[in-house]
């Protein structure tokens, strides 16, 4: 499922942790991926090694020392919380806290593993396999439940958020599910009408640039922008021509641009605003 997070972090980030004291369930972390514009639109599988908090293979992760294993706390007899009653002007009062010497967890270990000191976590590495799915944006993410730090004491796992960055395209423009391509044609092209091949994500596709067109005419490819992520379908791709004129001219082509000027002399309208709205 993926959200809404804004600003990406670096992997690392804490977005959430265990309790207080004791064997704690293991902390939540922020991993920021970077996909390019073609993984964005068609779905990627990517690869990533993560620093962080593992399952000590010493002890299974149970923080006891090999032979050995936890023993019940003779303070809660196991429970984890200690009540306390006392005497006040209402009568008796009880109140119920962590117990203060397993620290919540039940059990005591006796004899530490000597790897994880007692934790029955170490800093390790793990590769994970992240599905990137089509139609991601720049600051969506997901949750991936139980691959963030190792609890303790064979606590639950927290959870990893990938935060996704997709990077600019050197063809394309991405203004939400859409793309945005420039052509440059020449002024002859513009004028006389002509046929383009035009880039998309799926290839090449032929263009009809009518005659009379004006620099700058958008064209709408429908369904070949980005596939939206939570509802069917596609974005469009825009196709902006833009009228190029080379920067030197030989004798001959000068003298026929300069006789084709004095043909269209007459025919250019006054400046004004929205001319060609």
């Amino acid at each position: 499922v993926l959200r809404n997070f804004g600003m990406g972090g670096g992997f690392g980030d804490a977005f959430g942790g265990g309790g207080s004291g004791g064997s704690r369930r293991g902390r939540s972390l922020q991993l920021a991926i970077e996909v390019s514009l073609r993984e964005a639109a068609r779905g990627a599988k990517k690869k990533v090694k993560i620093n962080k908090q593992v399952g000590c293979d010493t002890c299974q992760g149970s923080g006891a020392a090999p032979g050995s294993r936890p023993v019940t706390c003779t303070q809660c007899r196991g429970i984890g919380r200690v009540r306390t009653v006392r005497q006040s002007l209402l009568g008796q009062m009880m109140t119920e806290a962590e117990c203060p010497r397993c620290h919540g967890k039940g059990t005591m270990i006796e004899n530490p593993c000597s790897d994880c000191r007692g934790s029955g976590t170490i800093r390790g590495e793990e590769t994970i396999e992240i599905k990137v799915p089509a139609g991601v944006s720049t600051g969506n993410y997901m949750e991936l439940k139980g691959k963030g730090d190792a609890g303790e004491a064979g606590q639950p796992a927290g959870d990893l958020r990938v935060v996704f960055e997709v990077e600019e395209d050197e063809l394309f423009v991405r203004h939400a599910d859409d793309l945005l391509i420039d052509v440059p044609l020449s002024p002859v092209d513009l004028m006389l009408g002509t046929k383009v091949e035009v880039p998309t994500l799926d290839g090449k596709v032929a263009l009809k640039v009518p005659a009379g067109t004006q620099s700058h005419k958008i064209f709408r490819m429908r369904g070949k922008g980005i596939p939206h992520v939570n509802r069917p379908g596609s974005g469009d791709q825009l196709v902006r021509v833009l009228a190029w004129t080379p920067e030197k001219l030989d004798k001959d082509l000068k003298k026929k641009l300069e006789d084709v000027r004095e043909d269209l002399a007459g025919r250019i309208p006054e400046p004004g605003r929205h001319l060609f709205e």
